[in-house]
């Protein structure tokens, strides 16, 4: 009797289980479909009636064309009960016309005494836009590595070209990027020794800057380059490979060795060539500080240390859109007497307009941005020049500079370009880093924390209270008679009634602790250094404020949301996550068995 009394127990405890995922559940038997829990509806949009005696045919007949070839053996299976495990990934039409991706396992089971294939599915869109994203990325970053003008390059040091850009491809004459990387680069050189003596001493210094010397091009004649390069090591400190850029300075070497120019016209070219190399550096400096920050304000101040240095004796700011209040504001100025509003609307800038670079060079123009500041008894504008910034179409922000020199301001308009579109780039892979970080931490519903977030979070706090001597207080909750809710009024009133929880949770929690949602209507909340008798009193103090809240849903006040609790504590109840979650768990099922809307300690 007590091994039936267990196996019905256990039965429950599955099904229970299988109910409460949010996981598609199913199982296919002699073709048909003949079990589908709640999970599988929310993913499809089909209700159990509409799911129930489908067949295999008919719903591989929802997977979309370009996946169909991938899963037809799989569906083959389904349809003839052949029972291997298998796992895929597809897309398929939902009931409402939305394309989701969902992730498969099949495996065989006993249903009802007969040979069966059980199913489960994940839904995996989000990943998958997320992998899409990253592509995209990757693709822009490589169209903007070949869309430099100068040929940048990465190296062995045995002398393997492992990447190269167009701009090099074109350089050294080869017809192709593959034919180019098939010939080794100690073959280009025209003087074996300047090979040697570049190699030494990048070795050495780990960082080369304007190392000049003589290139053979593939069809035999050389050229002058100017190389900035650097070693990058391993964790022992061996080079492995050369990263580095190489500019065409044969008219220079030519105007220099024939005599054509005076020493003035040479002196000049000589500091031309020198303001573009620091330019250069200070851009290729401020690239990899920017790809370094973790934060806006970091960005900012790399900006405006970089713009006092690369925009020397002009004024200038970078704005930032505000997407939420549809204007742009200033986030970092430099130099002094600047001539633009702080704040200003997009349609007041002609370059963010246009959407392309706004150049003022003659100051009687009257074609003139609107953020423009005339301070009285002034005739005539500053020149100036406004870049906006955008990143996949969406609109970041814009770079201003102006200056008193007209030809200044014409000169430095392609430098003030790529110092925008360096600064764009970073920004947008910062916002797709926070994007990601967001959703491995957060639950899409309620914006709480998810359960691994809030396992790894108790992990460390036990820890640090076990060193320390100190308590933790975790209080686990449950929403009241929340499948009534489901059933009655809907899962779109359910999930409402989840947001006003936990928009109730963060508003009465401490800086310190960690609301998260466990899963389904479950929430736990982790209270460092509260003991167990302050910890019973906020969860006290919880359910009597949570009953103050009002739901609205379809044009209707849900009822009043009540909730079981259940505390535990550390020492109290245990030292591990699985000691006192299992406590509070139990602590809050004995709540919901005793009538519901009450708290109760865990059991020592």
């Amino acid at each position: 009797m007590a091994d039936e009394d267990f196996r019905s127990e256990k039965v429950d405890i599955l099904h229970f289980l299988v109910e409460q995922t949010f996981q598609g559940v199913a199982v296919i038997q002699n073709n048909y479909l003949v079990f589908a829990n709640p999970g599988l509806s929310d993913l499809t949009g089909f209700t159990y009636e509409e799911l129930l005696g489908s067949s295999s045919e008919e719903l591989f007949a929802r997977v979309i064309p370009e996946c169909q070839a991938q899963g037809k053996n799989a569906f083959y299976n389904l349809a003839n009960g052949f029972p291997s495990p298998m796992r895929l990934e597809l897309a398929f039409t939902c009931k409402e016309g939305q394309v989701r991706w969902v992730e498969i396992y099949t495996g065989p089971i006993s249903y009802r005494g007969q040979p069966a294939v059980l199913m489960g599915i994940s839904d995996i869109t989000t990943r998958k836009n997320t992998e899409l994203t990253l592509r995209q990325s990757e693709s822009k970053y490589h169209a903007m590595f070949d869309a430099v003008p100068i040929c940048l390059y990465q190296s062995t040091p045995e002398g393997k070209i492992i990447e190269i850009n167009q701009a090099g491809v074109h350089m050294l004459g080869f017809h192709s990027r593959e034919e180019l990387l098939a010939v080794n680069a100690s073959q280009w050189y025209s003087s074996p020794a300047d090979r040697e003596r570049w190699k030494v001493a990048i070795d050495q210094e780990g960082v080369l800057r304007n190392f000049v010397f003589q290139l053979r091009r593939q069809d035999g004649t050389h050229l002058w380059v100017i190389n900035n390069s650097r070693a990058v090591r391993d964790s022992d400190g061996h080079v492995i490979s050369y990263l580095g850029s190489l500019e065409d300075i044969t008219e220079r070497k030519r105007f220099e060795d024939e005599g054509q120019q005076t020493t003035a016209q040479l002196a000049t070219w000589v500091d031309e060539l020198k303001l573009r190399n620091r330019e250069s550096l200070l851009l290729n400096t401020m690239g990899e500080l920017l790809q370094s920050c973790l934060t806006i304000d970091e960005m900012n101040k790399v900006i405006a240390q970089s713009a006092s240095e690369i925009f020397q004796g002009q004024a200038g700011a970078f704005y930032l859109y505000r997407k939420s209040v549809n204007l742009l504001e200033t986030v970092v100025t430099w130099g002094s007497g600047l001539r633009s509003e702080a704040i200003f609307a997009p349609d007041g800038c002609w370059g963010l307009r246009r959407g392309r670079p706004h150049v003022v060079a003659d100051s009687q123009v009257k074609l003139r941005c609107r953020h423009i500041i005339s301070p009285e008894g002034q005739v005539g504008l500053l020149p100036y020049l406004c870049v906006p910034m955008t990143a996949q179409g969406e609109t970041l922000g814009l770079l201003y500079v102006e200056s008193r020199d007209a030809k200044l301001i014409e000169y430095r308009s392609s430098l003030a370009v790529n110092f925008a579109e360096r600064i764009a780039l970073a920004l947008a892979n910062l916002r797709l880093r926070e994007s990601l970080r967001t959703q491995a931490i957060r639950d899409p519903l309620t914006s709480l924390f998810n359960r691994r977030y809030m396992e790894e979070t108790l992990e460390r706090e036990l820890r640090r209270a076990i060193r320390h001597r100190h308590s933790i207080g975790v209080i686990m909750i449950d929403a009241d008679h929340f499948r009534t809710i489901n059933n009655t009024v809907g899962h779109a009133a359910g999930d409402a009634v989840l947001q006003a929880m936990a928009r109730f949770l963060q508003g009465q929690i401490r800086l310190e602790d960690t609301p998260c949602r466990y899963g389904g209507d479950e929430f736990v909340l982790i209270l460092p250094d509260s003991t167990l008798e302050d910890t019973y009193k906020r969860a006290e103090q919880l359910r009597q404020g949570i009953k103050q809240i009002t739901v609205q849903h379809g044009g209707r006040t849900l009822d009043t949301v009540t909730i079981s609790l259940g505390v535990a504590g550390c020492p109290e109840h245990g030292t591990t996550v699985e000691e006192v979650l299992l406590a509070a768990d139990k602590a809050m099922f004995r709540a919901k068995d005793e009538g519901r809307d009450r708290t109760l300690v865990a059991e020592r």
